[in-house]
């Protein structure tokens, strides 16, 4: 008996003693708030002394994750859910490190492994929700975003369930959510600035402008909101405070190469194409696969009366649409933009229907006949201006894909039918036939 009372002696004197040598690591830790790298040393120290203390190694994964070392926590947490496998926060830790280090797969099973162990923690919901998000597993990510409003509705998880919608593009739903948002935290700024993008893309001015501006509101130097300010400003139409907020953000953060490619776009509406190329061009060399940038480049030059280099940027435009989703869109616009460059070179392209004429233009009549009936088609994708037959303009009906005309021509003294078409960027196509008379 008096052994056994000895050994529980000794084993509580050993348990008070780290006890206090650990809470005495722990006060010169927090001691050391502005110094993390000292106190990392301490720790390290201490744990030598003592490599299977949770508490230092719970301190110990919290500084490394504080210092964005997510591989040390990562290995830490592991020590730990091997020490205390039944304990949800440990393994919520181990997967929200195991996330920020880029382990999606992994984070996901860790944090399942945590949710089975408390059905109602909510931040480990939250995190697999955004991993589910980044392995474009939209409709897993509802079903957990749903499960997780049923446990409790807070700002956060209605946040998470518009960033869901939105990937799904759902975009009434998605401001339905993060409306809800802000409902419960009017600080939630990033929920501000997410209804004022969904705004934006909509084409909503007022909209977007109320979002972004409660969003400055909470912070003035928010680049997100700034950039969506500048969006509802160009919807207005107001350019020229649309380029001040970008350059605002530009000066900001001069790296940033989707602002560079928006102000591009305001300058261009604001008719300024030289600056605009300016801009594009310093987004490309950011992102020099940005194909919204390659076209903003091509139309400057186009605007700078540059056409070789417009030409060759649109026909790099079309060498590259296979490699991106929006393929058929990008080829549509390269070759449309193609063809607006050189348009006004095309002629109008023009048919005799009627009557029949040979190939070398000539139709012959009857020497009785005292008037000739002309029907024609003109193909031209550039509006016609005028079309005239022996002097008399003949008015022409886009009837299809092409317009046609048809004119009454008196044979008195006549001897050819001369024909002469232009269009609105006066090229002109001119034909003439020989009347050859038979009895």
């Amino acid at each position: 008996m008096k052994r056994t009372g000895i050994v529980i002696l000794f084993s509580i004197c050993a348990f008070v003693a780290h006890a206090q040598y650990v809470g005495s690591v722990l006060e010169a830790v927090d001691s050391l708030d502005d110094q993390p790298d000292i106190a990392l040393e301490i720790i390290n120290r201490a744990i030598d002394n003592n490599p299977d203390s949770e508490e230092l190694l719970k301190v110990r994964a919290d500084a490394y994750e504080n210092l964005g070392q997510f591989d040390k926590a990562v290995a830490d947490y592991l020590l730990l859910t091997q020490i205390s496998p039944d304990d949800e926060i440990l393994w919520f830790g181990l997967g929200r490190n195991q996330h920020l280090n880029g382990q999606l797969h992994d984070a996901k099973k860790s944090l399942d492994r945590a949710t089975k162990l408390n059905p109602r923690l909510l931040p480990a919901y939250h995190t697999k929700t955004e991993i589910l998000l980044q392995l474009n597993r939209s409709e897993d990510a509802l079903k957990v975003s749903d499960s997780t409003l049923r446990i409790a509705e807070t700002a956060t998880t209605y946040f998470l369930q518009g960033e869901v919608y939105s990937s799904m593009q759902s975009w009434q739903r998605a401001e339905w959510a993060y409306s809800s948002a802000v409902k419960i935290d009017k600080g939630y700024i990033d929920a501000y600035i997410a209804l004022a993008k969904i705004a934006a893309n909509t084409n909503k001015a007022t909209e977007t402008l109320e979002a972004a501006e409660s969003a400055l509101a909470i912070d003035p130097d928010s680049e997100e909101a700034l950039i969506a300010r500048s969006r509802g400003l160009a919807l207005e139409g107001d350019y020229l405070n649309a380029i001040e907020d970008a350059t605002y953000v530009i000066g900001l953060n001069p790296n940033n190469a989707y602002v560079l490619y928006l102000r591009g776009t305001y300058y261009m509406s604001a008719n300024r194409p030289r600056e605009a190329l300016g801009d594009f061009e310093r987004a490309l060399t950011f992102q020099p696969d940005n194909w919204r940038a390659l076209a903003g480049r091509a139309d400057a030059h186009a605007k700078t009366d540059n056409k070789n280099d417009a030409h060759e940027g649109y026909l790099h435009l079309l060498r590259i649409a296979a490699n991106y989703p929006e393929k058929d869109a990008i080829t549509q616009l390269a070759e449309l933009q193609i063809f607006e460059l050189f348009r006004e070179n095309q002629p109008p392209v023009l048919v005799i229907t009627e009557p029949e004429a040979s190939e070398n233009f000539e139709i012959y009549v009857s020497a009785y006949m005292q008037s000739i009936a002309i029907r024609g088609t003109v193909s031209d994708e550039s509006p016609i201006k005028s079309l005239i037959i022996n002097g008399q303009n003949i008015p022409v009906v886009f009837i299809g894909n092409d317009y046609e005309f048809a004119a009454i021509v008196a044979l008195n003294n006549v001897n050819e039918i001369m024909i002469e078409v232009s269009d609105v960027y006066d090229n002109v196509n001119k034909k003439t036939y020989k009347l050859i008379s038979t009895e």
